[in-house]
């Protein structure tokens, strides 16, 4: 408890605590103690998953307000954290249970920069690498108690000069093509989480709620047919628990149908949204196990 990598701790445990307690007896978690939990999490998550796993302390979400219980949930799911939940889970709401459910798996998460912050950076940035993508997601993060603009740019992220499509996870928010700057308004105390894909000519995938690295979790492959009218997809669903993937239709292209061609496949809803341009595919599997899927397009 209360670990450090310079301590014996480093060399004898497999994970260690690193965060400053969220909550105090007989008090509710408060603003301030997410705001350590942030710094603590800056301080030390260079060497999570190289030297030991960092526990930022406990996850606690029932008595913040949504923003905030969103930040708490960033700060501890996004870098691939110890994750522990703290609230009395049979009373919490479906929409904080949600919240949970977003952080598991912890992901495996290496980190990219191997030295400590020493102040709350307001932007994060995941970078997932698949065989068939790579892509970002981007925490913007509003420390401040006004509402306010946070923003980053391409070049701050590491990103080439390609155009760049982003989805907002915490909103469900299509915010369309970046190309040298990310930029959006962010409430006070809260966090908007943003994946950021190479823009393409067709059809692509955005993101996904099952988890809050949008996709890097559940999203096994995703590739065209040579006939380049459907896109095949395989996902990893949690039994009888709904995940929703969202897909960019461009101009040019129209949405056929969506199917699980398996025979144990899943049971799938598909449904257009934002005038058109996004496309939810909305899965329920029987177990937990990898369901493939086909989307079907159509050129105009």
């Amino acid at each position: 408890c209360q670990g450090h990598f310079t301590g014996p701790e480093a060399y004898y445990a497999d994970a260690a605590r690193t965060g400053a307690d969220i909550v105090h007896p007989n008090q509710p978690v408060k603003w301030e103690n997410v705001l350590q939990q942030a710094g603590r999490t800056l301080n030390q998550i260079f060497v999570n998953n190289i030297v030991f796993f960092s526990d930022p302390d406990t996850l606690l979400v029932r008595d913040l307000p949504l923003e905030e219980a969103r930040v708490t949930t960033t700060i501890v799911a996004l870098p691939g954290q110890q994750t522990f939940f703290g609230d009395f889970l049979t009373k919490l709401e479906p929409e904080r249970m949600k919240l949970l459910q977003q952080t598991l798996p912890v992901c495996d998460v290496r980190p990219g920069a191997l030295y400590p912050y020493f102040s709350n950076l307001p932007i994060w940035d995941l970078k997932v690498a698949r065989d068939f993508e790579d892509w970002d997601v981007v925490a913007l993060f509003n420390w401040d108690d006004d509402e306010k603009e946070v923003a980053c740019t391409t070049v701050e992220l590491g990103l080439d000069e390609d155009k760049r499509v982003a989805y907002e996870f915490w909103t469900n928010s299509y915010l369309g093509e970046i190309e040298d700057e990310l930029r959006t308004t962010v409430p006070a105390h809260g966090v908007r989480l943003v994946a950021l894909h190479k823009a393409q000519d067709v059809p692509q995938f955005l993101s996904s709620d099952r988890h809050v690295t949008q996709g890097a979790i559940d999203l096994k492959s995703c590739a065209w047919r040579a006939d380049a009218t459907t896109l095949d997809a395989t996902f990893t669903l949690v039994a009888d628990n709904p995940t929703v993937a969202r897909f960019l239709v461009p101009d040019g292209y129209v949405f056929s149908n969506a199917s699980s061609p398996t025979s144990a496949g899943a049971t799938i809803d598909a449904f257009l949204e934002n005038e058109g341009r996004i496309l939810a595919v909305r899965m329920i599997g029987e177990t937990t196990c990898d369901y493939d899927v086909s989307i079907v397009f159509h050129k105009e």
